[in-house]
């Protein structure tokens, strides 16, 4: 792996998603299954786009080559908006992220 870097800009953004919802474990009446539904959320960060979704991430230790801390990993199908409020942060990664 090359060890070139290179600077990446962020967008700060808050996005809204489904969440999958999972029942604790035990026996359960059927007429749950016309009851239960995915939670909406809202997360707030700095958003790297892939092709299968999204990762937000809300710390950046530049002190530290960058690392990043509190991921949210949300695919392309769970996001319902995404926000962006005009604002940027620059991070430097290796250049295996192109």
């Amino acid at each position: 792996m090359s060890k070139e870097k290179r600077k990446l800009k962020l967008d700060l953004v808050r996005v809204t998603w489904l969440d999958a919802y999972e029942e604790p474990s035990g026996w359960l009446e059927p007429k749950i299954l016309d009851t239960v539904k995915c939670s909406e959320c809202i997360s707030y960060g700095l958003m790297y786009k892939r092709k299968d979704g999204i990762v937000l991430f809300g710390d950046v230790a530049k002190d530290i080559s960058s690392e990043i801390g509190r991921l949210t990993i949300i695919p392309k199908g769970w996001i319902k908006d995404i926000k962006y409020f005009g604002i940027q942060e620059e991070i430097i990664v290796s250049k295996s992220l192109e």
